[in-house]
């Protein structure tokens, strides 16, 4: 072994390194001990032979190490100046030299890896290196860069599409009133289970919705979970030829997703009409110069319930604790005043959703009429199928008419019903406070009558005492100033009601104007703003109110939208938001336009730039269409005349037109001669007659060429006379 070890190390010319020449004269004892005894050599073993090879493998990696080292410090002692030193061996060896080494000693070991296969835990042998197969290096991930952003609320991060996001957004639901809603009642992002949902609103704005199967009005319209609308007897036939009949649902004919027959709910279609109708014009879209009616909506904190005030709306802190137990809110009703176009989500009680389902079963028997009438026998089975269906749902109703639903029903109608009754109560005794009484010597008359008149003006807004006074041709300007005076002696003695966001506590209720549809179409904040200023407080705010638009603003409901219009806060995300930019010059004073006259100069600027920059990039899109197709106009006229196939050869076309002169008059010519052929005897069908062989041979005449030719014939004997 110290032989073999030995024949390993190279001869050097350098000075020797007595470490590790140490190691290799001096192997281990136990290999001494070996070499010494003299017995005849045995076989070796595999696993000996690839140990040798091993020992052998490092004694050539140390052996060039020791070289590597040698050539280094000949070329440290040509260059002593050099900075980097290591004492290792006792020779200064530079940094270059030690990534050499490194170098040579990775290659090694890769040889190594290369030349024998890689083994598993298992004991299995991979065999790419016969197959001379490696992964490519993974390549390293781009860095991550993000500037930072100077406003972080700029910073939107758009969402993917979520389906249940869109129809929560988009539908209003009527759910099943053996449950508990408080979480939906407080978070407007909450969704529904879809067993809990007895029917879908879906409000249609312009024209009516219609089925993409059969593309006419829905018969019984169900909606899927996706949030796609079909008659119920096409979704039943489209299900039905599904290629497996082993599975139960189906792909979406619209967004392909799985569509079950147990998710089919039904659904109401309300149509809106809080624009005027215009003649010749689309009324779903509202544009300039449209009127809109808008209602008064109030809000609690903290609720998603947003109802017209009315009669019934809002309902006093008194009535409630009457009623409901502590602590428990107000659920809306189907029968609910204005529930059916503000609220999110009603509670639906059996009779309206029986008589629902009769409305579906009434269409189906006019669709199985008319389906006998042309004959369509493929679909009079899918239509009985959904008449079973809706007969089983009536079914299932009657046994969710329980008492505790009746009871539930019937303390929510009293509930509204007493409100009602109290606001009537207190509007018939201001009524009649207001009227005069009988007529009595009373030395104080004049006095009260002055004390009431001005407690009445103190009452009515500004806007009806500006109207009045304009009426009556007196001047209003004075009037105005005593209004604005009062107004303000009045905050000051009075406090004021927290409402939309005003400062100093937490807010009570909001107030806002929303189309009287129940359209999420809001008026304009600056417009609101104005209002404010004209009546004093929210609450003297007129119910219903007719503008003319003057501009329209849309948006999308996100997080950065909600947190500016805390009003809006009950509606849910990705829902669509649109403002109305209206003409109060008729519904406040003059002093309230001349308060707001920078404001609202500022936003018609504001207007006219963006209908300027809108115009501007519109010119510039069809600048940008003209000089594209300009250039594909002659890219294609280059193309022409580059190519030889649509060269333009003036004497080519000379030649053209002589060739096809002469064509002419050459067809010209044969038909001549076709037609004298023609013109000699014809039968009775009008067909040329063929001459007979008489004719033929006096018209030929005597043919003496033929004449000196002389034919025979010879008969052959018969076989009796050549016998004989």
């Amino acid at each position: 072994m110290n032989a073999n070890a030995q024949a390993f190390v190279p001869s050097s010319t350098g000075t020797p390194n007595p470490t590790l020449d140490a190691k290799l004269n001096n192997p281990p004892l136990r290999d001494t001990i070996h070499t010494k005894k003299s017995r005849p050599p045995k076989q070796q073993s595999i696993t000996q032979q690839k140990q040798q090879q091993r020992r052998s493998h490092s004694t050539q990696q140390h052996s060039q190490q020791q070289q590597h080292f040698q050539n280094s410090s000949q070329n440290k002692q040509k260059h002593p100046n050099q900075r980097n030193r290591s004492s290792r061996g006792g020779q200064p060896v530079s940094r270059k030299s030690n990534d050499t080494t490194s170098v040579v000693v990775a290659a090694a070991e890769i040889n190594k890896q290369s030349e024998e296969p890689s083994v598993d835990k298992k004991g299995r042998v991979s065999l790419n290196h016969l197959l001379n197969f490696s992964f490519p290096e993974r390549r390293a991930p781009p860095p991550s860069y993000h500037p930072r952003r100077s406003n972080k609320s700029s910073a939107v991060t758009p969402s993917p599409y979520n389906k249940e996001r869109f129809v929560n957004a988009n539908f209003r639901f009527l759910v099943n009133p053996l449950n508990d809603y408080a979480f939906h009642l407080a978070d407007p992002d909450s969704n529904f289970d879809w067993t809990d949902i007895e029917q879908v609103l879906i409000s249609a704005t312009g024209q009516v919705p219609t089925c993409p199967i059969c593309l006419s009005p829905p018969t019984a319209a169900r909606v899927t979970k996706c949030g796609h609308t079909f008659c119920l007897p096409c979704i039943l036939h489209y299900l039905e030829l599904r290629d497996n009949p082993k599975k139960q649902w189906r792909k979406c004919p619209i967004c392909w997703d799985p569509v079950y027959e147990r998710d089919f709910k039904p659904v109401q279609i309300l149509h809106t009409s809080a624009v005027e109708e215009r003649q010749g014009k689309n009324t779903a879209m509202i544009t300039e110069g449209d009127k809109v009616e808008m209602a008064l909506v109030m809000r609690t904190n903290g609720s998603t319930l947003a109802l017209p005030v009315s009669a019934s709306w809002p309902v006093p802190d008194a009535v409630v604790d009457a009623y409901l137990k502590p602590g428990t809110p107000v659920m809306p009703w189907h029968f609910t005043p204005y529930a059916m176009q503000f609220s999110r989500f009603m509670l639906a009680g059996p009779d309206y959703l029986s008589t629902e389902y009769g409305r579906d079963r009434q269409g189906l028997m006019e669709a199985m009429k008319e389906a006998k009438e042309w004959n369509l026998v493929e679909e009079i089975p899918f239509i009985q199928r959904a008449m079973i269906q809706v007969d089983e749902k009536m079914a299932e109703l009657r046994l969710q008419n329980t008492k505790q639903v009746e009871l539930a029903m019937h303390t929510a109608e009293m509930l509204f019903d007493t409100v009602t009754a109290v606001q009537n109560d207190g509007l018939i005794k201001r009524k009649s406070a207001s009227s005069p009484k009988e007529q009595k010597v009373d030395p104080l008359g004049e006095k009260r009558q002055e004390i009431s008149e001005k407690k009445e003006a103190e009452e009515i807004p500004m806007a009806y005492q500006h109207l009045h006074f304009q009426r009556a041709g007196e001047d209003t300007h004075d009037n105005d100033d005593q209004h604005q005076q009062q107004q303000k002696e009045k905050s000051d003695s009075h406090p004021k009601h927290k409402s939309n966001g005003s400062r100093g506590g937490p807010v009570a209720d909001y107030y806002f104007f929303q189309a009287a549809d129940g359209q999420h179409v809001y008026l304009h904040p600056l417009d609101v703003r104005v209002l404010k200023h004209e009546y004093g407080d929210f609450e003297r705010f007129p119910h219903h109110l007719q503008v003319c638009v003057e501009g329209v603003e849309e948006t999308t409901m996100t997080e950065e939208v909600r947190k500016r219009f805390k009003y809006l806060s009950h509606l849910p995300l990705a829902c669509d938001v649109t403002f109305l930019e209206v003409d109060l010059k008729k519904l406040v004073s003059d002093g309230t336009s001349k308060a707001f006259s920078n404001e609202l100069k500022m936003r018609a600027k504001k207007k006219q730039d963006r209908v300027r920059r809108e115009e501007k990039s519109r010119k510039a899109m069809e600048a940008r269409q003209k000089k594209e197709q300009k250039s594909r106009d002659a890219n294609n006229r280059h193309i022409m005349e580059s190519d030889p196939f649509f060269f333009h050869n003036p004497q080519a076309d000379q030649e053209n037109e002589a060739m096809l002169a002469k064509a002419i008059s050459e067809s010209a010519k044969e038909q001549q001669e076709q037609r004298a052929k023609e013109q000699g005897p014809k039968t009775v069908w009008g067909t040329r007659a063929v001459a007979s062989s008489s004719s033929q041979e006096a018209e030929a005449g005597p043919s003496e060429w033929a004449d000196h030719i002389v034919v025979t014939t010879k008969k052959k004997k018969s076989k009796h006379k050549q016998k004989k």
